[in-house]
């Protein structure tokens, strides 16, 4: 089954992302100065509407660190902005276009949950099946 995602330009110029298997690339929307230690926010240029149920996760490229929760979850439709720090020894330098992270979409398996009582203690002997 092939998810339709929803995504709006911010900025005009910003680029479409294009799926590669189940990931699409973030691109920042704005030249930015990204000094060592400093806490920035990358805006991409782009609001994506994930599918009811689905999921986003955020990974940024390797001189890049996520500050926040590197989720998109299907109610945000606001633009994605990242905040991030430099993970380089110095100062970073972030241009508009350059390619900042992707986004991997995934459909979490709906779960139910049981309350157990299998030992109070860490590490103690306990009565599940098998142990």
């Amino acid at each position: 089954m092939v998810a339709h995602v929803e995504l709006r330009r911010v900025n005009g110029d910003i680029a479409i992302p294009q799926i590669s298997d189940s990931s699409f690339n973030l691109y920042s929307s704005e030249d930015l100065f990204l000094r060592r230690g400093a806490i920035e926010t990358i805006s991409t240029g782009l609001a994506v509407s994930l599918p009811v149920g689905l999921v986003g996760v955020i990974c940024l490229r390797p001189s890049l660190a996520i500050v926040d929760s590197p989720t998109l979850r299907f109610e945000n439709r606001d633009p994605i902005k990242i905040r991030v720090i430099s993970a380089t020894s110095g100062d970073l330098r972030i241009a508009t276009g350059d390619q900042i992270g992707t986004v991997t979409v995934y459909d979490p398996q709906r779960c139910t949950f049981i309350e157990v009582n299998y030992g109070a203690v860490r590490g103690a002997a306990d009565d599940r099946p098998g142990s």
